[in-house]
């Protein structure tokens, strides 16, 4: 099912954007919008508006070309919309033939060195803001059993610090299944 949604400007409670999307979450994502959407968004509070849900994905992009022509759009002088096209064209995902086609030219695909050391370079230089490194040291906060000696830690890493064991080592093979040593909590 598909939704369609609107943001609105706080400061002057006009709507600037119509928009749709296959989950709630598309209509408060900020990802993947046009430069004049996050220039407002910089600047302004906004709020989101649910205008029609539980709508086949047809049917919201009718809904969605309907409003976008009722409020017209800014780029072409014909209303107060921030949306660069008349709408309809949504990205609702991949079509099976399409994750086929792509299965396909990537299966058994080598990647080349340059390739290999372009990922790799891609994030060097980035570095995690205070919060961010907060939120991922508190994801390894979750409380550790050693089934071995039956002493409890506050998170993995702490665990494997104290037992002197190399703790992504120890990540990996939980993940693979045979660490049976840990218990999370």
């Amino acid at each position: 099912m598909a939704i369609v949604y609107s943001h609105t400007r706080l400061d002057n409670n006009t709507i600037f954007y119509i928009g749709i999307g296959n989950e709630y979450k598309r209509a408060y994502s900020k990802h993947s919008r046009n430069f004049y959407w996050n220039n407002i968004v910089s600047k302004i509070d906004y709020k989101v508006d649910i205008l029609f849900e539980d709508l086949t994905w047809d049917e919201a992009c009718k809904k969605e070309v309907e409003l976008i022509s009722l409020y017209g759009r800014k780029d072409l002088k014909k209303g107060l919309l921030v949306n660069l096209t008349d709408g309809g064209d949504g990205v609702k995902g991949h079509s099976q033939e399409t994750i086929d086609k792509i299965t396909k030219v990537h299966k058994g695909r080598i990647q080349s060195k340059e390739e290999k050391l372009k990922r790799n370079n891609s994030r060097k230089g980035y570095f995690h803001s205070e919060e961010t490194k907060k939120k991922i040291g508190s994801s390894n906060g979750i409380i550790t059993l050693d089934s071995y000696t039956g002493v409890f830690f506050n998170s993995f890493r702490e665990a494997c610090e104290s037992l002197n064991l190399k703790h992504k080592a120890e990540h990996a093979r939980m993940k693979r299944g045979n660490n049976n040593r840990f218990i999370l909590i």
